[in-house]
């Protein structure tokens, strides 16, 4: 692989990466503040075995983690590739 396509590479993923985590910190502050906070908890689980209302799921919030994963993954992959690749030509 052609240093300079790794670079390119590594950059763009990077930049996928970053917005991954932007994503992920929406969607997990969403999730903690509308969903399972330490209060709505607190009001909703009284007992044992008691369910939470369906609309506590979150699937939209739970996706953006579960897919934007392998963006951030591959990122990490990319750029050890290149830290390795960097190692041996020095």
């Amino acid at each position: 692989m052609n240093g300079t396509v790794l670079k390119r590479m590594t950059l763009c993923l990077g930049m996928i990466s970053l917005l991954c985590l932007a994503a992920f910190f929406l969607a997990l502050d969403d999730i903690y503040d509308d969903y399972a906070s330490p209060a709505l908890l607190e009001e909703y689980l009284i007992g044992p075995g008691t369910n939470l209302p369906e609309w506590t799921a979150c699937p939209l919030e739970w996706r953006i983690v579960r897919l934007g994963f392998w963006p951030m993954a591959a990122f990490h992959v990319v750029a050890m590739l290149g830290l390795l690749r960097g190692n041996k030509a020095a």
